[in-house]
């Protein structure tokens, strides 16, 4: 998996985020996360927005939870 991808995916799941398809933008940036988890350093910018997405997507979801346990950095 390249980083690249993940980019990519996080794009991808803030443009669904947008349109209130969260199921398909959860998918987006759950696998984007795993992408650039797997391949950069974990202060790294790109990782950084993957995880910030993720929380505006659950927070807009409705799930505050969820959104709080997205910012945590995983070494």
């Amino acid at each position: 998996d390249h980083p690249l991808v993940g980019i990519v995916l996080v794009s991808l799941g803030e443009i669904n985020t947008r349109r209130g398809h969260y199921a398909e933008a959860e998918r987006n940036l759950l696998e984007a996360s795993r992408i650039l988890e797997s391949q950069l350093a974990a202060e790294h910018p790109e990782r950084r927005r993957a995880r910030a997405a993720l929380a505006r997507l659950y927070d807009v979801w409705g799930k505050p939870d969820r959104a709080v346990r997205a910012l945590e950095v995983r070494r």
